[in-house]
């Protein structure tokens, strides 16, 4: 063979093995990680708390991070009682806007992944027509803390009663929600949440666990439930233990035939103990 095909054969043996494919399972994966490994916008989740300090971490200003349906999700306590639910919307690489579930003028939460890896968010509102309105307290920071799970993160529903509208559902039915969180001078606050009959079906066994201060109390799985005024009367004898403003939620369950338990409710006051 002349020196001339040697040639010739060679660049078409080598334009052949160019254009060999790789089987797939051999093609290298590029997996291109966040410089703040699982504090991102793209799968947020965990409990984040505020930093206090240093290292300190104030539980009271706490947020459950997740996502829902390709979204992402969170429930915020920024301080006091109340947990809100959010939705949120990735808007850059490192930035995030979370807007309360509902409509009309809802709460809104502006949230930044910093240089040292700190969750920002600064407070706000939206009203209806898109009008936004930061803020003038200046941002918080949250970093992950696990330990925030045991910690009530269930945004309320309803509303939770002293007094005799926890005995009555008549009084329950004419109830005023005050302005300021009523004052009570007693240890003894029986509460009470009322509910339809209809929750509760054959079968099912209806229970509650209530919680002060966005923490478990002692009362898991309490079964003090009667059929009073045509509804359901979800009680406990409630004692304050100590004095200043407290929000206690009770969460209503039902538990059928041995599956899993459903929440129905969460009921919610907010007291000032003297």
């Amino acid at each position: 063979m002349s020196k001339n095909a040697l040639a010739l054969l060679g660049a078409v043996l080598f334009g052949a093995a160019c254009n060999v494919e790789m089987p797939g399972a051999d093609k290298p994966q590029v997996i291109v990680r966040h410089r703040c490994g699982d504090v991102n916008f793209k799968d947020l989740n965990g409990y984040f708390g505020k930093l206090q300090g240093e290292n300190g971490v104030n539980s009271k200003f706490r947020v459950q991070f997740g996502s829902a349906d390709g979204k992402l999700t969170a429930r915020w306590a920024p301080g006091g009682f109340d947990v809100t639910a959010y939705e949120g919307t990735k808007t850059g690489e490192d930035t995030a806007v979370f807007t309360e579930v509902g409509s009309g003028e809802r709460k809104r939460v502006w949230a930044t992944i910093t240089n040292d890896c700190r969750i920002e968010a600064q407070m706000g509102t939206v009203s209806g027509d898109g009008t936004e309105a930061k803020s003038p307290i200046p941002a918080d920071k949250y970093v992950p803390f696990e330990d925030l799970k045991s910690r009530d993160f269930e945004p309320c529903t309803e509303v939770l009663y002293t007094g005799r509208a926890a005995k009555s559902h008549s009084s329950a039915k004419s109830y005023k929600k005050p302005a300021t969180p009523p004052v009570v001078r007693s240890s003894n606050m029986p509460v009470a949440a009322w509910g339809p009959t209809g929750e509760v079906g054959p079968g099912c066994t209806a229970h509650f666990d209530l919680w002060t201060d966005g923490k478990s109390m002692e009362v898991i799985g309490a079964e003090t439930v009667e059929e009073r005024d045509g509804m359901l009367r979800w009680h406990h004898p409630y004692e304050n233990d100590f004095l200043g403003l407290h929000g206690v939620a009770m969460h209503r369950k039902v538990k059928c035939n041995g599956g899993e338990a459903k929440l129905l409710g969460v009921a919610c006051l907010q007291v000032e103990v003297k």
